[in-house]
């Protein structure tokens, strides 16, 4: 699977680097010139020195080839632009943003972007694990109206935990698309194990979701809400 990733810190960074090890291509870009020729030497040949806003810069790292780009620089008006360019210029067909401030988040979805990922957020899942629920489950419509994306943190309780993908019986109509584990973000293969306290993300179809919802939370499952009001800081 080819995969653009825009931003070369730390999240960039790691992220590229799990990707390739699992086998995938990846093509990535960094504005800062020393940045991008530091992880060229660690990583090969992948980085594209420039502004990921310029969409001839996101024709020059692949944007027309591929599968899912990834805006994680740290603005999120530079990611919302990347995501945007990406899904309407180059017609990649999923788009992830790095959300800095959680506010951000329902309007970069109204605005196209497929999925987001806040820190915040992340670590609120994982508060969530270690209290005596059985799991959260969220949904969010997409663009067709009978997919729906689903959040789930997989907890000590739950079926899916330390079953590996093959191992899991996914419902008809359901695809686990992406992991986050220790705030890193996992795109898994056949032998990636769930852990508890992971936040899974999938697509399923509206037939599949109760099956679904069933084998990552369990069928006693309840359920937490948290409405976020405050800016991430730092």
């Amino acid at each position: 699977m080819f995969i653009l990733i825009a931003g070369g810190g730390k999240v960039g960074y790691f992220l590229a680097k799990d990707l390739i090890a699992k086998g995938h291509e990846v093509s990535l870009i960094e504005a800062n010139e020393e940045k991008a020729k530091r992880i060229n030497d660690e990583l090969g040949n992948i980085t594209i020195c420039g502004d990921a806003c310029d969409s001839a810069v996101l024709k020059i790292a692949g944007a027309g080839r591929a599968v899912i780009c990834v805006g994680v620089t740290g603005e999120d008006e530079d990611n919302l632009v990347i995501c945007q360019v990406a899904k309407t210029r180059f017609k990649v067909p999923f788009t992830l943003c790095r959300v800095n401030n959680p506010r951000n988040k329902d309007v970069f979805k109204k605005l196209g972007v497929d999925a987001t990922v806040s820190k915040t957020e992340v670590i609120l899942s994982m508060i969530e694990g270690e209290m005596t629920t059985k799991g959260v489950m969220a949904t969010f419509p997409t663009r067709h109206s009978d997919v729906e994306m689903v959040e789930a943190v997989i907890t000590d309780e739950s079926p899916a935990a330390n079953m590996t993908l093959k191992e899991l019986p996914t419902p008809p109509d359901c695809t686990i698309s992406m992991i986050i584990r220790d705030n890193e973000i996992i795109i898994p293969d056949g032998n990636t194990r769930l852990q508890p306290l992971d936040l899974v993300m999938a697509l399923a179809k509206h037939k599949s979701f109760a099956s679904l919802r069933e084998l990552l939370l369990g069928k006693n499952d309840s359920q937490l809400s948290f409405e976020l009001t405050h800016p991430e800081k730092g």
